[in-house]
C-alpha cells in the first residue's frame, strides 16, 4: 500500500511518464525472456517480475480501476506462487 502512497507523489511529477515507460518495457523484455526457459520455477520467477512491473505501471497511472487490478494481481500471485513452490 506504500506504493499507491508514492505513486500520489510520482504522479504529479514528470517522471511518472519514464517510470511507465521502464516498467512496461522491463516487463515486455522479462516476457521476452521467460519464452527462452525451460523450468517452470524460472518461468515462475521471472514472470512474476513481470507482473510486478505491470502492476508498478498501473499503480502510478492512477485510475481507480488500474489500481485495484494491479493490487489483485499482485495478492493472486501472492497466493498462486506460494502455493506452486509449497513441498508436502
Amino acid at each position: 500500500m506504500e506504493l499507491i502512497g508514492v505513486a500520489v507523489l510520482i504522479s504529479l511529477s514528470p517522471i511518472s511518464s519514464v517510470i511507465i515507460t521502464l516498467a512496461l518495457t522491463g516487463s515486455a523484455l522479462i516476457g521476452f525472456t521467460c519464452l527462452r526457459q525451460v523450468d517452470v520455477k524460472v518461468i515462475i520467477a521471472y514472470s512474476s517480475l513481470a507482473h510486478i512491473g505491470l502492476a508498478i505501471a498501473t499503480i502510478i497511472y492512477l485510475r481507480s480501476i488500474g489500481t485495484r487490478s494491479a493490487v489483485l494481481l499482485i495478492l493472486a500471485h501472492g497466493f498462486s506462487s506460494s502455493r506452486i513452490f509449497f513441498k508436502k
